[in-house]
């Protein structure tokens, strides 16, 4: 056997091992994922310039065009580094580099995943304040969009922008609220009563889950709805005088007459009521 053979063979052994220790799940030293980052981040850091050689900032249509092939060289080092070294030191300032990439070069829905991760795994971080921040812009940038489509009646448009607020905080509970009565309009009913139950914190969620059971005619789960609005918030008083219908159809006049009196007290407090307290006064005689 020669030495080119040999070498063949010597190769194949180094490969198998590779393999090897892949399916192992060995996993790098957190000291051995910072010397591999730091051979990426500095090759990703001479691709991620601001300014040209001369210390100049880059304004040309031209080198702008080579600037945003660079940078995105320089996003996909920088990604490499969040896969293969994530418990790296570097992975911070990865992050802060591929968001500025995207917020030039990109859509919010590329850069706001990793404010997400800022916020989570470093939240004490200035990046993390300020991930919160242009989230919470993002948000009412998003809703006012939302609000007008549904003011307008474009409910496709309406419906796609608030599922985008959505995916930038999905603890805003009012959207599924909002969004819940885009599909009412759509006649999309099974995707309004979704949306319904993701926002039970909300008063007006199981109000509007009421009316639908009420218009069903299913009053245990009408009345069910409407007592959820008023444990959530008891000076709710639309959900009073819903009550007292529910229980006038169910032939239970002393309930149905508790409701109205416990209605005309809420709404005697809110200046949107007082058009239904004429009603709530002739059931009451």
């Amino acid at each position: 056997m020669n030495s080119y053979q040999l070498s063949v063979i010597n190769k194949k052994i180094f490969i198998i091992f590779l393999i090897m220790l892949s399916f192992s799940g060995c996993k790098k030293s957190v000291e051995e994922q910072d010397e591999i980052a730091k051979i990426n981040f500095e090759k990703a850091q001479a691709l991620f310039k601001l300014e040209d050689e001369t210390g100049r900032l880059i304004v040309d249509l031209e080198e702008n065009l080579k600037q945003k092939e660079k940078w995105l060289k320089a996003y996909k080092e920088y990604n490499k580094i969040l896969e293969e070294c994530p418990d790296s030191k570097y992975v911070l300032n990865c992050m802060e580099c591929m968001i500025k990439i995207k917020q030039r070069y990109g859509s919010y829905k590329e850069y706001v995943p990793l404010y997400k991760q800022i916020i989570k795994n470093f939240p004490e971080s200035p990046y993390a304040k300020e991930g919160k921040d242009v989230l919470d812009k993002i948000s009412v940038r998003l809703m006012i969009s939302a609000d007008d489509y549904a003011y307008r009646k474009q409910y496709n448009w309406a419906e796609e922008e608030y599922k985008n607020v959505l995916f930038v905080n999905p603890e805003l509970v009012e959207v599924n609220y909002k969004l819940a009565l885009v599909y009412e309009h759509m006649g999309l009913y099974k995707l309004a009563k979704s949306e319904l139950q993701k926002a039970d914190k909300l008063p007006e969620s199981h109000y509007t889950l009421g009316l639908s059971y009420y218009s069903q005619m299913k009053w245990d789960k009408a009345i069910e709805e409407f007592e959820k609005a008023i444990n959530i918030k008891q000076n709710y008083s639309p959900a009073y005088m819903n009550l007292a219908l529910v229980y006038e159809k169910i032939n239970e006049k002393d309930k149905a007459k508790e409701f109205w009196r416990k209605y005309l007290e809420q709404a005697a407090k809110d200046p949107n009521e007082g058009k239904w307290i004429p009603t709530a006064e002739e059931h009451l005689k």
